[in-house]
């Protein structure tokens, strides 16, 4: 169940440990970290970050620094092959490098971040040799990277059955960033006692803001005559159904796609769609972009749109809710939690075509509505203030090391 809030009756000492984190990160889970170790900090605890580094090219890491961050080497991505780079283990030299600032650190409570990676798994297996307290988070459960694949999708069912279900019963406290987590991991057996939703949260004083002179002009966009799009270029993020939708849309034929994110495999067959739909000259793909590059082209945005087929939370959507974006979203896994249909924006299913092009063209022809959209976001975001989310967590620490049951 929801945690709820508290301050810590004392000084904590965490260390939390996570696959990715800035500037070595290529989402927004290791930003989740960062921002929610920085909020702790703020309020006089002790945190320090054992992290992976996903742009490791060898096998040693570059080691720490002064504010009690280790990183952990892990496997390069092979070349050709992006949409793995989520999934590779530590190298040798990571593992003992892992094991050995975890056997240091004198932290009393473990929290672990990222259930389902090679990392994050083997320091629950270290905390449970070392007989160390541990919070698990889980931000999505364990799915193949490649969606055509049964054999893997077979593997990491059983995954989660077997070596999951060991690691998940051994935490003292497992967290889920959305309701649809939680009840996932209440069908693989974990014990609903021990289980508390904590959505993750956003820092609202760094989201929000971003004028970065130019930006449009360099992708040949214009203020409010663009749909937005921001993830990884992957399958399960539907930017395919957007494309088709996008395509559908009766406007003026200078309305732009922007499709803001690092390639996961997957951008040749985007590229592919856009040019068979005669695309070319209306769909941008930028890359990968910064806060405050992001803030920006949200703020000038036509739509924000958010058609994930998967999505255990949806970061993008809070930035979105931020920055004011009028949001056209799937109504996949936690997108759901934070989008309010006729509320917060308009949600139509996943995968939908015709449900998405119709979502995207009712806000075109009815800028009020778009407007009350807007208007909403920067309310609705701030029942996922990052202050509060820490609270929730600092509440989960305080139960755990005195030895209660969650709430």
């Amino acid at each position: 169940m929801a945690a709820g809030e508290s301050s810590p009756d004392k000084e904590r000492t965490v260390c939390m440990i996570t696959p990715e984190y800035p500037p070595n990160n290529i989402g927004g889970g290791g930003v989740v970290v960062m921002d929610l170790a920085n909020e702790m900090r703020s309020r006089g605890a002790k945190v320090d970050i054992i992290s992976g580094n996903y742009l490791s090219k060898g096998p040693v890491g570059k080691g720490g620094d002064a504010n009690g961050l280790e990183w952990v080497p892990l496997v390069p991505t092979p070349d050709g092959h992006p949409e793995l780079r989520t999934v590779l283990p530590p190298t040798p030299r990571g593992l003992v490098d892992l094991f050995s600032h975890m056997r240091r650190t004198e932290a009393e409570l473990f929290h672990l971040h990222g259930y389902g990676h090679l990392m994050v798994d083997s320091a629950a297996l270290i905390c449970r040799l070392l007989g160390r307290r541990y919070v698990m988070t889980v931000h999505g459960l364990p799915r193949s990277p490649d969606q055509n694949s049964g054999l893997v999708s077979k593997v990491y069912s059983v995954y989660n059955r077997t070596v999951g279900r060991w690691i998940l019963g051994g935490a003292s406290r497992v967290t889920g960033i959305s309701w649809s987590i939680v009840e996932e991991l209440g069908k693989m057996g974990v014990d609903r006692k021990k289980m508390t939703m904590v959505h993750n949260g956003i820092d609202l004083s760094r989201a929000c803001e971003g004028n970065v002179p130019g930006l449009l002009d360099r992708f040949g966009l214009a203020h409010g005559k663009y749909v937005l799009a921001i993830g990884a270029l992957h399958p399960r993020k539907g930017f395919h159904v957007l494309v088709r939708a996008f395509a559908g849309l009766s406007t003026e034929r200078d309305l732009k796609l922007a499709i803001v994110g690092n390639d996961a495999g997957y951008a040749p067959v985007l590229k592919a769609l856009v040019d068979e739909l005669g695309l070319q000259d209306r769909v941008v793909f930028t890359g990968y972009m910064g806060d405050e590059e992001k803030a920006t082209l949200i703020a000038n945005s036509t739509i924000l749109a958010v058609p994930s087929l998967v999505e255990p939370f949806g970061l993008v959507t809070l930035e979105g809710l931020c920055g004011g974006a009028c949001l056209v979203v799937s109504s996949a896994d936690g997108i759901k939690e934070i989008v309010r249909h006729g509320i917060d924006g308009e949600v139509c299913p996943p995968g939908d075509v015709e449900g998405l092009q119709a979502a995207m063209q009712k806000v075109l022809d009815d800028p009020a509505l778009a407007r009350r959209y807007r208007e909403n976001g920067p309310i609705r975001v701030r029942d996922f203030d990052l202050k509060r989310i820490a609270g929730l967590y600092l509440q989960v620490y305080s139960e755990v090391l005195s030895g209660r049951s969650g709430k």
